[in-house]
């Protein structure tokens, strides 16, 4: 099957500490690779101001990943995102 390069851009809660918001990131890249998708480029996730609040928050830790996989991983990659708590917005 044909694969596509793609990007997740995600905003994380405030409420977690570096170490934490980097262990989420993690958990999603080693979801992505354990479906076959290739690691292609990551930005771990830093803390910054929100344009407008989200979910009441004003702060979240923005990371992205881009990555290469076949497009019928991506809807569970869109479930596993939906389902996390941590995540403000991907």
């Amino acid at each position: 099957m044909e694969t596509r390069k793609y990007e997740l851009s995600f905003w994380l809660t405030s409420n977690l500490n570096e170490s934490e918001a980097e262990a989420v990131f993690n958990e999603i890249a080693k979801k992505i690779e354990s479906w076959g998708g290739q690691i292609i480029n990551t930005q771990i996730p830093q803390l910054k101001p929100l344009s407008y609040k989200i979910k009441k928050e004003t702060n979240g830790y923005f990371g992205f990943i881009q990555f290469s996989s076949s497009e019928n991983k991506l809807s569970d990659l869109e479930k596993e995102t939906q389902l996390n708590d941590k995540i403000l917005r991907f």
